[in-house]
């Protein structure tokens, strides 16, 4: 079989785990008009279910193209209802984006061909307008299917939605989930043949190691909940902080439909658990924090006996409180307002004895990630200790660049060094100078202003 009917053979063998609706519409007024209509079939749909709804990825291709609204996933005699649905299973992710006006013209599109980049199926919403700030999609990316509890699944999607954002750096719809209900336009999909499936995996591991370490600490019973819970406060605790919070648009929010009322005792006590943080943080007062608590309560004020207890408790904060939220639908954005922690992540680690080029398995690895053309445009921080050679490391790299750039006959490609630390310019200054086509300008060089510019903007 040759590479070609390979491809075509691989492409008939992909199919998705997708609920489908009955028939597509036109225009998103016409969809929203049944509305509730839609809702019912969804939440009851596979009720009495025994097997899981899939479709081809042609028939899947198809079904959006018409219109049709349709939730990812398939799950079995249960209903659309979280904490009670069963046999949750997913191949297929889908993330919104909605708000592009922040960016420049010239930005959206580079921000637009990423989405289909990091996506293998992009289609233009219904309210996706005609101007490039006014594009909304439904970016969808299959993903190994994991056997797990759905409060895993949903905690994951998070996850792989917040890393796929901080790569594209973009801010997806933090309200969308695996149950929501997408409403497909009838617009052309983009469709990403190369891009793999992507591993969902290591998120698992994660989620499988923290639930041991929980464990060993925990000696009453655990739900899979409560580990979520805990991963998804740890996360945004490193990542962000809240300064203010929103009661009134809080309040209004836990009083609408979208909002169930919570049977379980545990979940209902990590809600006053949450409140009882907001109110240590100084985001709302003893009186708002007892005004939330009676709007989730079922008429028994339990909750003043509850926070009596609560009030050394201090494990759940708000982070969890806003994936709650989100998992029922509610945009949290007008909410809460957080801001970064700056907290850097680390991609690549590395030992090593001695000069960074001393170890040639570390120094081809930083040139591979160096010369990526997937790294075009990114900010990189080399961080070793004094003395490992970071500089003469990053010189031998932009040697071998420039080289190769030369022998190609490339009139395009160039690199700026900075340096502002004095006694690096004197000590590299030479060697830098020893690459073909380089440079050195300095703020207290023999250049005058108009021949530094000339120097830099001709250096090729």
């Amino acid at each position: 079989m040759n590479k070609l009917n390979q491809m075509n053979q691989a492409n008939k063998e992909i199919s998705m785990l997708v609920q489908p609706y009955k028939r597509g519409f036109e225009t998103k007024i016409e969809a929203m008009k049944q509305i509730k209509a839609i809702s019912t079939y969804f939440n009851t749909v596979n009720e009495y279910s025994s097997s899981f709804s899939s479709l081809t990825e042609k028939e899947f291709i198809q079904m959006i193209e018409n219109g049709t609204p349709h939730t990812v996933g398939a799950w079995l005699n249960s209903k659309r209802m979280i904490g009670n649905i069963q046999d949750y299973r997913t191949d297929l992710l889908c993330f919104d984006i909605d708000d592009l006006g922040d960016f420049p013209e010239r930005a959206i599109h580079k921000v637009i061909a990423q989405l289909n980049q990091y996506s293998h199926y992009v289609q233009e919403s219904f309210s996706s307008g005609k101007k490039l700030s006014q594009k909304r999609y439904h970016c969808y990316l299959r993903v190994t299917t994991l056997q797990v509890d759905y409060e895993v699944i949903a905690m994951i999607n998070k996850q792989v939605r917040d890393d796929i954002s901080a790569k594209i750096g973009i801010q997806f719809d933090e309200s969308m989930h695996p149950l929501k209900t997408i409403f497909a336009s009838k617009r052309k999909v983009k469709i990403n043949r190369t891009l793999k499936e992507f591993d969902l995996k290591p998120y698992l591991n994660a989620y499988i190691e923290k639930k041991r370490e929980m464990k060993e600490t925990i000696s009453s019973k655990m739900k899979e909940s409560d580990v979520v819970n805990a991963i998804v406060d740890e996360h945004f605790n490193k990542k962000l902080t809240t300064t203010k919070v929103n009661f009134d648009e809080l309040l209004k929010a836990i009083k609408t439909e979208e909002f169930p009322f919570i049977s379980e005792y545990k979940e209902w006590i990590h809600f006053l658990m949450a409140f009882n943080n907001m109110e240590k943080e100084g985001l709302i007062t003893s009186e708002e924090k007892m005004e939330l608590a009676e709007a989730i309560d079922d008429g028994n004020k339990g909750y003043v006996k509850e926070f009596e207890k609560l009030k050394r408790y201090d494990r759940v904060t708000i982070g969890s409180l806003i994936f709650r939220l989100q998992q029922y639908g509610i945009r949290t954005d007008s909410i809460f307002t957080s801001v970064e922690k700056y907290q850097l992540r680390i991609d690549y680690s590395f030992d090593i004895q001695g000069k960074i080029t001393e170890n040639q398995e570390v120094f081809r690895k930083l040139e591979e990630i160096l010369y990526d053309k997937e790294n075009r445009g990114k900010r990189i921080l080399l961080y070793s200790d004094t003395g490992t050679g970071k500089s003469t490391a990053i010189l031998k790299m932009i040697e071998k660049m420039t080289n190769i750039q030369t022998n190609e006959n490339s009139s395009n490609g160039f690199t700026i060094l900075s340096i502002p630390r004095r006694n690096l310019i004197n000590n590299l200054q030479n060697s830098f100078e020893t690459i073909p086509k380089s440079s050195t300008v300095t703020g207290s060089d023999k250049y005058t202003s108009g021949e530094r510019e000339k120097i830099i903007q001709t250096a090729r």
